[in-house]
């Protein structure tokens, strides 16, 4: 039995709370992905560390955040949101302290990963803030708006991470990602907190609690598409190196959130009106279409389209599966639900950031990237073999 500690969310879908959850979550994302065209840099050039190093290192962010990910849906379903939120913001603006402070491989490594645990618990705690004071019938907008934030962000990121390198120094974008990710924790006080259900008896921690079940056979397609969302964000820069081109990585990455902007504002509304199932099979195929350009077009122009397609995969692709998560779990399971669909996304990015360098090594960049598109190719297969049927067996919402 649970009990419910204040009224249903209203109508409104743009409220107080709501902006300051997006403003809040786009500085939040924005200090992260300051970081990740820098530090594959700063490992090869500061540190003189190999390709495959540098894959494992890169990855422990993604894999502590994957560690997490179960823990902290238990720990958003069973205790007060707001409370761990703030916590957890205030940890992940701390621990960039940690890059400044960080002189070799070992140290860099430990706050990478600590970084990553931090950042697990804030992200599902901020999520799963928002969709709680979401309206049932307005629930893929608003999921498409605030994952809106967090596309911005990752053309923000970039850019202000390389511009910032460009002027000053490794050490002034470590800097700069801290006072974004303050002001980032500063904003987050003006969320709402009191749109959460609570169970009148707290659960044990189990495998129950740490998976959203029903969510399982969807994870699994999360899994195969996402892997060439983690090549493409953190081997792009030296992708582009090694092509020669001569336009700044940073054009892709504006490019590649146009795109998920653009998709995320026009889908939400798709997903609200009931073709949710159809807009993740043609969101797939934009995916591998953009991976097909990238990867054999002998021109820059077709070299920066494929980032438009990218965005516009990936900006349909992730709103819609986040939707399946919160629509096959009920109002109490919403963390776990978060947690269960941010784990598949963690663990596909992680998969492909330490493969992506061991393979980099001996093969090429390339040879990444189809390996992406063949993996999103079978996500399309299981999805209609077992995922949408899975679904309409078990939706709750």
């Amino acid at each position: 039995m649970s009990t419910i500690t204040s009224t249903a969310p209203a109508d409104t879908l743009l409220n107080r709370s709501f902006v300051a959850s997006c403003v809040s979550n786009l500085l939040f994302y924005t200090s992260v992905y300051m970081l990740i065209p820098v530090l594959p840099l700063y490992l090869v050039d500061e540190l003189h560390t190999g390709k495959s190093i540098a894959g494992v290192i890169l990855s422990s962010f993604t894999i502590a955040g994957l560690i997490i990910r179960p823990i902290s849906g238990f720990l958003v379903d069973n205790f007060r949101r707001k409370p761990l939120y703030l916590f957890c913001y205030f940890f992940f603006a701390a621990y960039f302290i940690g890059y400044l402070l960080a002189g070799t491989l070992v140290v860099l490594a430990a706050v990478r990963c600590m970084h990553g645990l931090v950042f697990g618990i804030a992200s599902t705690s901020a999520s799963t803030l928002v969709i709680d004071s979401l309206p049932p019938g307005k629930l893929g907008r608003g999921i498409g708006i605030f994952g809106t934030t967090s596309s911005v962000a990752m053309s923000l990121g970039p850019m202000a991470g390389l511009m910032i390198l460009s002027r000053f120094s490794f050490q002034g974008v470590f800097a700069v990602a801290l006072v974004v990710a303050v002001v980032a924790f500063c904003i987050g006080l003006s969320v709402r907190g009191d749109a959460q259900i609570l169970p009148a008896t707290r659960g044990h921690f189990s495998f129950k609690t740490m998976f959203l079940a029903q969510g399982l056979p969807m994870a699994l397609c999360v899994i195969l598409a996402t892997f060439l969302y983690g090549v493409i964000v953190n081997y792009l820069t030296l992708f582009a190196r090694e092509r020669g081109v001569a336009a700044s990585p940073i054009h892709f990455f504006s490019l590649l959130a146009v795109g998920m902007i653009l998709s995320r504002l026009f889908g939400g509304r798709l997903i609200d009106r009931g073709h949710l199932l159809p807009l993740i099979i043609a969101g797939k195929l934009t995916l591998i279409a953009s991976v097909i350009l990238f990867v054999f077009s002998p021109w820059e122009s077709l070299f920066f389209a494929s980032a438009l397609l990218a965005g516009l995969g990936y900006g349909i692709v992730f709103p819609s599966y986040q939707t399946i998560f919160i629509r096959l779990a009920r109002k109490e399971q919403r963390g776990t639900a978060n947690s269960t669909y941010l784990t598949a996304c963690d663990f596909g990015i992680g998969f492909a950031i330490f493969f992506g360098g061991l393979i980099a090594e001996f093969a090429s960049f390339p040879g990444i990237f189809l390996i992406g598109a063949l993996l999103v190719f079978l996500s399309i297969v299981v999805f209609a073999a077992i995922g949408i049927p899975h679904f309409k067996r078990h939706r709750v919402v």
